[in-house]
């Protein structure tokens, strides 16, 4: 009946708010009159409940943001110390850099080394001897490169990218550059470098930071038989990933099928490798994968002609022991000459 009574003096609003204090006992009941006389102090008494239970909502909420900052700091912290972490992995990783640059040189150095005292001259040249030495074996030969490079040049497409691998002074490089072409020349001797379109190094390890599809022709000049069994199969495998598909090689080789060009030139040349057959170069570009393989005999001996017996100079009872004679002269220079001084590959990938 009290309840009752004080309802009527309390506000709508209110009347939840003290009956659930009075259930709390944080209230008593007091006299109606009390009440009535009060209802203001009652009004004022919950709108500071209310308002104390909002402030304990922020007051909670300021401690999850604590908390909150806290795990974040945590977190941060973690943080800086994989930052560090990978800070020291990294200057490890430089160092194993640093470490592998330097193996790489000593390895470059050492293998020159190698390659002139046990495999190549045997110290018997100097860089710049062996390019006198050079001209001087090559004397005369220099006219007929030049229209032999104009011939090959003119094979390859307007605009191409082309490499020279051995590249010497550049000869044919500057000829492919001045046709309307892009040419990069490639050689192991350092007295080269400086030219313009040069690249010192070895192969095949110079080719391996060229991407795939790099050039559409690559030459090599007399540069195959300088090179050890494994070199030659990684140099000419290492072609193949850079060549763009549809382009071409070319590898010009003495041939030493001729037993003349085996003692006046191949031998000559303290930096050649042991001979190997034209077959062996000729199955080894189709094993790699390069198709329509093709061998081209070239630079045929003016010498053949001196030999053979003019038949004209012989009556008709002697003209037949001639021709005998001049059949047995041919079969000794297919012997001696094999067709020719040098042999040209060309392969398409």
């Amino acid at each position: 009946m009290l309840w009752n009574n004080i309802k009527r003096i309390l506000p709508y609003s209110l009347r939840a708010k003290v009956q659930n204090l009075l259930r709390k006992g944080v209230i008593k009941i007091l006299p109606t009159e009390y009440m009535v006389d009060n209802a203001l102090l009652v009004q004022q008494y919950c709108s500071l409940e209310s308002k104390l239970l909002s402030l304990q909502k922020k007051i909670d909420c300021s401690q999850c943001m604590e908390i909150f900052d806290q795990r974040v700091q945590r977190t941060d912290n973690e943080i800086q110390k994989k930052y560090v972490q990978l800070d020291l992995i990294q200057s490890e990783i430089n160092e194993v850099k640093d470490t592998l640059e330097f193996l790489n040189n000593q390895y470059q150095e050492y293998r020159t080394l190698i390659d002139r005292t046990i495999l190549g001259s045997g110290g018997i040249f100097s860089d710049k001897e062996y390019d006198l030495y050079e001209s001087e074996i090559l004397k005369g030969r220099l006219k007929k490169e030049d229209d032999y490079y104009d011939t090959l040049i003119q094979e390859c497409k307007e605009g191409a990218r082309v490499l020279d691998i051995g590249c010497g002074k550049g000869r044919f490089i500057k000829k492919v550059t001045m046709s309307n072409r892009v040419g990069l020349g490639i050689d192991m001797n350092k007295r080269y470098a400086g030219q313009d379109n040069f690249e010192l190094g070895m192969v095949p390890e110079v080719l391996y930071h060229h991407s795939p599809g790099s050039f559409d022709y690559i030459f090599s000049f007399h540069v195959i038989e300088h090179l050890s069994s494994s070199e030659l199969r990684r140099t000419i495998e290492e072609c193949y990933r850079i060549l763009h598909k549809g382009g071409k090689i070319y590898l010009e080789t003495p041939n030493i099928q001729s037993l003349v060009t085996l003692s006046r030139y191949y031998f000559s040349d303290p930096t050649h490798m042991l001979p190997r057959h034209p077959a062996v170069y000729n199955e080894l570009l189709k094993n790699i994968g390069f198709r329509n393989v093709e061998m081209r005999y070239l630079v045929d001996f003016d010498e053949k002609k001196e030999y053979q017996l003019d038949l004209e100079k012989f009556d008709n009872s002697s003209r037949g022991l001639a021709s005998d004679i001049n059949s047995h002269l041919q079969h000794m220079y297919d012997l001696l000459y094999s067709g020719s001084g040098n042999i040209l590959f060309e392969g398409e990938k």
